[in-house]
């Protein structure tokens, strides 16, 4: 039986926008806001290097990298001493403010992230990052009035992440009236400034046609930009750009060049592309012992599509001696973090008893957690148990529903398959059957 393998468009269709605020609401401006503290933190060290190095230390461990970084025990105590030695100038003790706010922030503490936000600002009133921060913490809270007013007047100041979240805000139309517009003009303004993660999010916003007419046009022209400055997720997106013509000529040895850089710094996606495209052949002679060093770094990275194609590798013995086992081991891998593709190809290996014992309970099993996902595929193969009282009791109504369901996708084994079982039951039952399409089709729309 043939094995299910998705491309690698299928995939990268499949990702997720990626929004630049976190699930939490927490987002700051790394590294360009790591550039000003950075030449902030050297000028402060010089100055008060005669009042000794453990303030000296204390700015170091105050002004802490970014924000997935900062350690809120070490933070919070080096800018406390620092706002109570009595010896900082009003603009070190709002820098202190603002640092320890982010420390406390980080900890979810709001009330003290709050005050120490609102001093800084008190005492520095052109400090951008302070109101971008409370922005964030505002946002987080709902109140989403006082988020937009303090994105204002960080973007206002260039801060780019602060134009970036302003951007969503209008894009979405959170606490303002929604404006494509007015969201476009913010997302520009911060990828202009030159930061690589803002300009790839801002390629993602034209690639997807995120509050912003699709342009493919506009997507590579930023995908570029932040590739070359080695955003590595940046150059996978450039290279499935080049990879299947989308709003360029179709050009493997571009997509192979990309990938190959994002995949160096161990991007898990970009091995698998690079793996892909050594399987097939595009743009490099085929050479499945290129594509398995690639899959299987990628697959040892939890990369559910790269274990999935290295099951069918194995399993095929193609670039590796021939081994059931070895398809089993990596199918599951990916079927247990929910791939589709891989829960199917799992049940198959149960149903043949291939590579471990035959069980057609189990084949059901996992057939049916594909079948949920909308996988025509496993609809059929469990329309098929149900018609043949494998794994499950002898059910012809539910056999067709799952073969409706699969037919309705194109799959044209499963149109063969509901004909055939057309002339074996009622009329009722094909009504019964074409009622639970229904009902599971209502409750699964995407």
């Amino acid at each position: 039986m043939t094995r299910s393998g998705p491309s690698l468009l299928d995939f990268y269709r499949l990702r997720k926008f990626v929004e630049i605020r976190l699930a939490n609401g927490v987002c700051y401006t790394a590294s360009l806001v790591i550039t000003k503290i950075g030449s902030a933190l050297v000028m402060i060290v010089v100055i008060l290097g005669g009042a000794g190095e453990a303030w000296a230390v204390d700015w170091g461990e105050c002004q802490r990298t970014e924000f997935s970084k900062l350690q809120p025990d070490i933070v919070i105590p080096a800018c406390s001493r620092i706002i109570d030695s009595g010896e900082a100038s009003q603009a070190e003790l709002a820098e202190a403010h603002y640092w320890r706010g982010r420390g406390y922030h980080k900890e979810e503490n709001l009330d003290r992230a709050f005050a120490d936000y609102d001093r800084a600002i008190e005492l520095n009133p052109d400090l951008a990052q302070a109101y971008h921060s409370r922005g964030v913490a505002h946002e987080t809270k709902g109140e989403l009035d006082r988020a937009i007013a303090d994105y204002k007047k960080a973007a206002e100041h260039g801060v780019a992440y602060a134009q970036v979240n302003l951007g969503y805000m209008y894009r979405d139309g959170l606490g303002v009236a929604q404006d494509d517009a007015e969201a476009t003009k913010w997302f520009r303004k911060a990828a202009e400034q030159g930061d690589a993660d803002v300009q790839y999010n801002v390629g993602l916003v034209y690639d997807q046609g995120q509050g912003v007419p699709q342009d493919y046009g506009e997507a590579l022209k930023w995908y570029r930009k932040a590739a070359e400055q080695g955003h590595d997720e940046a150059q996978i997106f450039l290279g499935g750009m080049y990879h299947y013509g989308r709003g360029v000529p179709e050009d493997y040895a571009e997509a192979l060049k990309w990938y190959r850089m994002a995949a160096e710094q161990g991007n898990a996606l970009a091995q698998a592309g690079l793996a892909s495209m050594h399987a097939d052949g595009q743009g490099v002679p085929q050479d499945y012992a290129e594509a398995v060093k690639w899959y299987r770094l990628a697959a040892e990275q939890d990369h559910a599509w790269a274990q999935n194609n290295l099951g069918l590798i194995y399993e095929n013995g193609r670039g590796v001696p021939q081994e059931d086992t070895e398809a089993v081991k990596w199918y599951r891998k990916a079927a247990e973090l929910g791939f589709a593709y891989a829960q199917t190809n799992l049940g198959n290996m149960y149903r043949e008893g291939r590579g471990l014992g035959q069980d057609h309970a189990e084949a059901v099993k996992w057939y049916r957690m594909a079948a949920e996902q909308g996988f025509a595929k496993a609809q059929f193969n469990l329309g098929f148990a149900y018609d043949n009282g494998l794994g499950v009791p002898q059910d012809y109504v539910s056999a067709q529903m799952w073969l409706t369901l699969a037919a309705a996708q194109g799959f044209e084994e499963a149109q063969k398959a509901q004909n055939a079982l057309d002339g074996e039951i009622t009329p009722d039952q094909i009504a019964e059957a074409q009622r639970m399409a229904r009902e599971w089709m209502a409750t699964h729309r995407r």
